[in-house]
């Protein structure tokens, strides 16, 4: 008897080593979306080794998804931690998201210091005046992340509303810029929850109620302060129940482990618009576009006759966003992930180009977007910028200066690294000349960033602190376009340094 229940027990600890190896995935790579990675691949006899084999059987064996499930439920409901280190515990089941410096924001860090808003703000005003040299209107847009309307739901703090990247901008942007900043808006319902969160507490983006008041509040906008010749009648809707499984949740594991968010939905009352289908032209940019996605509506009942271009990021391109435009205007086009460009401006040909940016991408998108659009093939920009330069005076200086990169990557020359005046001790606003075939130089304004390593390398002068400098121009053919110059502007002078 003795025996057998030995054998048993031999039988049962040689299940359990070897059934899990049994059914372990023998290719490997697939991606964790609870880890958010990708597994390792079952190394080739060429790559195996103890350390290669190790770390694909680690990802890899046999009920390891159930095992981890299992982990993270523990570790979220009874240590109060999360399994992922994208995701931030607040309170009163609040989730937030700690990539893109979102939780910096309500902390007064988030690292955006005034030349980068001055940058921003002047890339912007380009932008504008190149948008309106065709005969068209130009809004911007910027939403509050959830940190900005809800801190005091950041566990670890005792936080109050406080001026954040979304009201900083208005200051640097002219006084005659149509920009919207939704964050008072937002404010003014906090304490009229009455209806659902302005947030979800277990997503990144804002409500379907939130995002009605912030369509809301365009229109609001709009109406205000004269952009159209007529005024626009808002949407009306009604809600109803609905649940949400949140972006955070996913990060943490999906509904097995943070379950779904009971919220309200809007309804659209009486709809008049029709989704249209994408010209070859349209479709083509979509396709080019890495993952993104356009979709245009016409609403043969409006009672305008107004056609806009909205590029969005995801808090424009879901919760009815898209369709509460299509259902103000005649005609609505919406680019989620689609950079703006003359092709998409010829294709739609829009009386509004609306731009939004989520607050916490200010930093990631903003200038990035309007580089791609300020090309070498945008005339009207070209001409400007070499106008204000040339007619100012250009000191030959000795600029002292270092190149990260300087090549052509898919059709994007790409400049970046870091650039002072050797002889005044300080940096400023740094352009970069740029040569086509026929000899003919255009600058180019470069975003600028902190470079906390030249600072230390040049015994901590702190003056150096925001000396780095990238570009990205779009160029057509890559071999015809060369560096030429470093200029910088600094106390109302251009100083200019040729590149060999």
């Amino acid at each position: 008897m003795h025996k057998v229940i030995k054998l048993a027990f031999v039988v049962i600890f040689f299940v359990i080593i070897f059934l899990p190896v049994l059914f372990s995935d023998k290719t490997g790579g697939k991606k964790s979306d609870l880890e958010n990675r990708y597994l390792a691949k079952m190394p080739s006899i060429k790559e195996l080794s103890i350390d290669s084999f190790e770390k694909w059987i680690n990802d890899n064996i046999g009920y390891r998804n159930i095992i981890m499930h299992l982990k993270a439920y523990v570790e979220f409901h009874l240590f109060n931690k999360t399994s992922s280190y994208k995701v931030a515990i607040g309170k009163d089941g609040f989730l937030f998201y700690t990539e893109h410096e979102n939780i910096n924001i309500a902390l007064n860090k988030y690292q955006y210091t005034d030349v980068d808003y001055k940058n921003t703000a002047q890339e912007l005003n380009n932008l504008k005046k190149i948008i309106e040299k065709q005969n068209i209107k130009f809004i911007y847009i910027m939403p509050p992340s959830k940190a900005s309307i809800y801190p005091e739901k950041i566990r670890g703090y005792n936080l109050d509303i406080i001026e954040t990247p979304v009201d900083i901008m208005e200051k640097y942007l002219p006084y005659n810029f149509n920009y919207i900043n939704l964050k008072p808006v937002l404010l003014q319902h906090k304490n009229k929850e009455n209806i659902d969160k302005l947030f979800y507490k277990t997503d990144t983006h804002w409500t379907y109620y939130g995002a009605y008041l912030g369509y809301l509040g365009v229109i609001d906008y709009i109406n205000e302060n004269n952009i159209l010749d007529s005024k626009i009648n808002p949407v009306k809707v009604s809600f109803t129940d609905d649940e949400h499984l949140g972006d955070l949740s996913n990060m943490l594991g999906g509904e097995t482990i943070v379950a779904k968010e009971k919220s309200k939905k809007t309804i659209i009352d009486n709809k008049t618009f029709i989704k249209q289908k994408l010209n070859d032209k349209l479709l083509a940019i979509q396709k080019n576009s890495n993952g993104g996605y356009i979709g245009s509506y016409i609403n043969p009942k409006s009672n305008n006759d107004i056609n806009v271009l909205c590029i969005v990021d995801s808090m424009f391109a879901f919760y009815n966003m898209p369709e509460l435009f299509a259902q103000t205007f005649k005609k609505y086009t919406y680019a989620y992930r689609v950079n703006l460009s003359s092709e998409l401006i010829e294709q739609i040909k829009p009386d509004i180009v609306i731009y939004e940016v989520a607050e916490r991408m200010l930093k990631y998108s903003a200038v990035n977007v309007i580089k791609n659009y300020i090309t070498l093939e945008n005339k009207v920009y070209k001409d400007s910028v070499i106008k204000d330069i040339d007619k100012a005076e250009i000191v030959e200086s000795d600029i002292f200066y270092y190149l990260d990169k300087n090549n052509i990557q898919n059709n994007n020359y790409l400049i970046s690294g870091w650039a002072y005046l050797q002889n005044i001790g300080k940096t400023g606003q740094v352009y970069v000349g740029i040569k086509d075939k026929t000899g003919k130089e255009t600058y180019y304004t470069a975003d600028m960033f902190a470079r906390p390593d030249v600072v230390q390398y040049f015994n901590n002068n702190a003056d150096l602190l925001n000396c780095g400098y990238s570009v990205s121009i779009k160029v057509k053919n890559k071999e015809d376009y060369k560096l030429s110059s470093i200029i910088i502007e600094y106390s109302e002078k251009y100083y200019r340094k040729p590149v060999k």
